[in-house]
């Protein structure tokens, strides 16, 4: 996608929105949702790609592009992941925000990694307008930081034109105490003029100026090398060199130790001129170019020259700057370029000759005033006391520094109003770094005391677990580690679903962690579940004590009847629908009450399981169980459920297919491993070329869920073994 191509609009008081949703009642929903959060929506409809690319380009001939654009995750034509991808294809960034009907986790987060803004349910849009004002917010933050990216990058393309243009080699040294000491990491173009030479020469190779130095001045260069390296102050020297051809050339290196905020050294920052022909000529005419070449150097500065208070001289920048034709303003007094109401902090400095840089305001010739960086110092000038004066123009870098600021405060806000639980994390410490208001809420904890503590002190699980998934988040760089919980003041657990970044904080990495409290509604589901286990009894009881014995009893007299009449096959048949109707209630029954059996233990669930199955096979074949020593009698509820589902699932297979004459149910350990194995010596299969039915795939995916791995070995006339195997510490728990 082209830069240029990007389409990009401002955030207004109407919203221009773009649905793509093939069902018109849930296009007037989503409509009636915007307009109760005080949005007046001008929206377009459409649900097939053709449409909505129509759409998308009739909007940008009327110059009315879309704000938002809101889509359904499935349509008969069209679907989510194409529309965000279409929309991106063809250059837009407008906010992308799926609102739709339960997808399941994995589409959802597909989409989000795809580069939809946000997600919602068709059921729960309250979120719809507050996630659209935000998103608003942040493209319009993004178009903010493009375009003063972009000015940046004019300023160094500028800053980089001007230093390859002046008549001077510019050069970018590191300093002694750098992991490259000495390295030369930039050389202008004017060094191969100079002395014939590449100027890539003198990085690559740091030998070369060395090789270059005229062993005369050699002694003296490194001693002041020595000193400005120890003491960081200016490094001002003139020496020889030997240019390509042996031709002799004299420079005036002078570099300055440029720090950061803390005083600690970045780089040295160096001119160096060719002042052969200065030392060819009279003092005056060496005096006059010394005179040149302060003006000259650091021309992205404005700098100029005054005596007694008076201009002498300006360079252009300096004049660009004001301005002011360089005429009008020699003779002038220089606190002309301040305006009256810093004038007089500005002569208190130039009367206590303090030569630290200083920020003030300059005034233009205009009349506008704008803020300036003021860095005096003085000059010996044929017995003359000349002050010179850099100045630096601050308008870019105080409007970056106040759109940073405001870009912060409105992250910030946005954080601290948000519901979720959102917190700042140190990755080697685990230390909590921030928190905004709703997780201090939620767990109960003051701002003081969050800061004493680590991500362990939080996260109610096992310190291996946290560490792994720390591993993984930095790897990966955002990770959803789904339902965790977190441990409250009070000692209590929330239960939270959960989602981690890596982000960079203070030069270093951070994890931002996004916590959703969802305890109420844990909370909810296991009220219901205790509902919905209670109605199972219910029906489990009604269907043993009524239903049950009614067959039961109907099948008793049916098989009077035939006792008394004979062999008549309409009874026969009566009574062999009856056998499967109450095989079939029994069953019900069992999976009914399977809970209420595994409360007790797992053992005694399986043995009615195994006695179920027995009477389904009235004979067939002999079954039995068989149960190591130590095998966990108690399981988590679902580990215990679905590991009985399994064992019905294949005690279904062997009844409707093995032919077998016995059958076997095991549980034991295999090392680290326990199992659960059901075998037959029926006809078997041939297990690698046979189509996996139903219950094959449903016991996979059973053995899948609980973190374990199935295996079916099976081939004609051998018997069918399938064994669920899992890690002993997984399976308790759960």
């Amino acid at each position: 996608m082209r830069e240029a191509s990007v389409k990009r609009v401002p955030v207004i008081g109407t919203l221009r929105v773009l649905l793509v949703e093939d069902s018109e009642n849930d296009a007037m929903l989503l409509l009636r949702e915007l307009r109760r959060g005080g949005y007046k929506p001008l929206s377009q409809r459409v649900y097939t790609p053709e449409d909505m690319e129509k759409a998308l380009r009739v909007a940008d001939v009327r110059d009315e592009p879309f704000q938002v654009v809101i889509s359904d995750y499935y349509m008969p034509r069209f679907s989510a992941p194409g529309a965000l991808g279409l929309l991106r294809e063809l250059g837009y960034d407008a906010p992308f925000i799926v609102v739709s009907g339960k997808i399941g986790e994995d589409a959802a987060v597909e989409i989000m990694k795809a580069g939809a803004n946000d997600y919602l349910t068709k059921e729960n849009m309250s979120r719809l307008c507050p996630a659209i004002e935000r998103e608003l917010r942040e493209a319009e933050v993004r178009r903010e930081r493009e375009r003063a990216e972009k000015a940046l990058g004019r300023s160094e393309e500028r800053f980089r034109r001007l230093v390859e243009q002046i008549p001077a080699v510019t050069y970018v040294q590191e300093p002694i105490d750098s992991d490259t000491p000495k390295a030369i990491t930039y050389m202008s173009p004017q060094y191969e003029a100079m002395l014939g030479y590449p100027a890539e020469k003198e990085m690559l190779d740091e030998e070369h100026w060395l090789c270059v130095l005229h062993p005369d001045d050699r002694e003296r260069v490194l001693a002041e090398e020595l000193r400005t390296d120890e003491t960081g102050e200016p490094y001002r020297i003139e020496y020889r060199l030997i240019a390509r051809g042996g031709r002799v050339v004299w420079v005036r290196d002078e570099a300055t130790l440029v720090r950061d905020e803390d005083g600690n050294s970045l780089y040295w920052l160096g001119v160096q001129y060719d002042i052969s022909e200065q030392k060819r000529t009279e003092e005056q005419l060496r005096q006059s170019e010394e005179r040149f070449k302060v003006l000259a150097q650091e021309v992205v500065e404005g700098i100029v020259l005054s005596e007694n208070g008076m201009i002498i001289d300006a360079n252009r920048s300096l004049t660009e700057m004001f301005g002011y034709d360089l005429g009008e303003l020699v003779g002038k007094d220089a606190i002309v370029l301040t305006p009256p109401e810093h004038r007089q902090t500005v002569r208190r400095r130039i009367s206590d000759e303090d030569t630290r840089p200083y920020e003030s305001v300059g005034l233009k010739r205009d009349g506008t005033v704008f803020p300036i960086e003021i860095r005096p110092r003085h000059l010996p000038y044929s017995g003359r006391r000349i002050r010179v004066t850099s100045v630096i123009d601050l308008t870019e870098r105080k409007h970056q520094e106040e759109a940073l600021r405001q870009s912060e405060e409105l992250y910030r806000t946005v954080v601290e109003q948000a519901e979720e639980n959102i917190f700042l994390v140190d990755v080697k410490s685990r230390r909590v770094l921030d928190a905004n208001d709703a997780l201090l809420r939620s767990l109960g904890y003051t701002d003081d005391e969050l800061q004493e503590m680590t991500l362990y002190d939080i996260v109610a699980h096992d310190q291996k677990s946290i560490d792994l998934n720390i591993v993984r988040i930095m790897e990966e760089g955002h990770r959803s580690l789904g339902e965790r919980q977190y441990r409250r003041k009070d000692g209590s657990l929330a239960d939270v679903e959960v989602n981690v970044s890596a982000v960079p904080y203070n030069g270093e990495k951070a994890m931002c962690v996004v916590a959703h409290d969802v305890t109420e509604r844990k909370r909810a589901e296991r009220m219901l579940e205790e509902i919905r286990e209670a109605e199972r009894n219910r029906l489990a009881r009604e269907l043993h004590d009524s239903t049950l014995q009614d067959i039961v009893y109907a099948l008793q007299e049916i098989q009077i009847m035939q006792v008394v009449s004979g062999d008549d096959p309409a009874l026969e048949d009566t009574a062999e629908a009856l056998k499967r109707s109450v095989e079939g209630l029994r069953g019900a029954i069992f999976e009914l009450r399977l809970k209420e059996t595994l409360d007790r233990s797992l053992v005694s669930s399986l043995e009615n399981l195994v006695d179920l199955n027995r009477r389904m096979a009235r004979g067939r074949y002999e079954l039995e169980l068989v149960v190591e020593e130590d095998f966990p009698a108690r399981l988590p509820g679902k580990t215990g459920q679905e590991l009985t589902r399994l064992v019905q699932e294949a005690l279904t297979n062997v009844r409707r297919h093995a032919k077998a004459t016995h059958v076997r149910v095991e549980l034991g350990f295999d090392g680290m491993l326990a199992f659960i194995e059901v075998f037959d010596d029926g006809r078997g299969f041939d297990a690698g070329s046979a189509r996996p039915g139903i219950g094959q795939q449903s016991m996979k995916h059973r053995a899948l869920e609980l973190g374990g791995e199935l295996d079916l070995d099976s081939a004609p006339g051998e018997g069918t073994r399938v064994r669920f195997s899992i890690p002993v510490s997984r399976l308790v728990k759960g």
